[in-house]
């Protein structure tokens, strides 16, 4: 028979075992626990860019001219649009990048003598430079065809450096655009599609 001496530190050994045994498990909950804060952010970050880069896509894969207007609100989250890219970035500064599946170009734009402010301007500059609409029955000739893949690739690449911040107060409008030009061998017109990103 064991004396209570022996009873007491059995049962005090048992306790310490238990109180470590608690202290480890704490250190392996709170461990994990900081392991996983970056991961959720990064899932957050990608639903965000997937979710707008989504719409984009609805918008693109349209086979006739579509517009689609759509208010953005992340709590501490902000996307912005490049030509390629949807990014989203949280306030600790992490980013995640989209790719789109089209590249697309700015609805306002301006550089020296050629802006425009929605698609609506983006026409009338057509008409200022190259003497047509673009619509169907207003057609660039295909001679000023080049005009327009350097008015198009200008304006993306400044929307490539200068990424389009997205205002979560306001809608973001996503226009897709058929551009016409009439063909020099043909009395028949092709279209060049655009896809438009943009808030008023």
């Amino acid at each position: 028979m064991r004396s209570k001496d022996e009873l007491g530190a059995e049962e005090l050994l048992m306790g310490l075992g238990a109180l470590l045994a608690s202290a480890v498990l704490l250190l392996i909950v709170f461990s994990l626990f900081r392991t996983t804060l970056p991961a959720d952010r990064s899932v957050v970050l990608q639903y965000c860019a997937s979710e707008v880069s989504g719409d984009i896509a609805t918008v693109a894969t349209s086979s006739v001219p579509y517009i689609h207007a759509r208010q953005y609100r992340y709590d501490g989250i902000n996307i912005s649009i490049s030509t390629d890219y949807v990014i989203a970035e949280d306030r600790s500064g992490g980013t995640f990048a989209r790719p789109l599946p089209v590249r697309v170009c700015p609805g306002r734009y301006s550089c020296g003598s050629i802006s425009w402010n929605g698609t609506g301007g983006f026409r009338e500059c057509l008409n200022l430079t190259c003497g047509a609409y673009g619509t169907e029955q207003s057609p660039v000739n295909a001679c000023n065809a080049s005009t327009i893949t350097d008015l198009l690739t200008a304006a993306c690449t400044d929307m490539a450096v200068n990424p389009v911040p997205v205002d979560p107060a306001r809608p973001l409008i996503v226009e897709k655009e058929l551009i016409y030009v009439r063909a020099n061998s043909s009395p028949g017109t092709e279209c060049i599609p655009c896809v438009f990103v943009y808030q008023r």
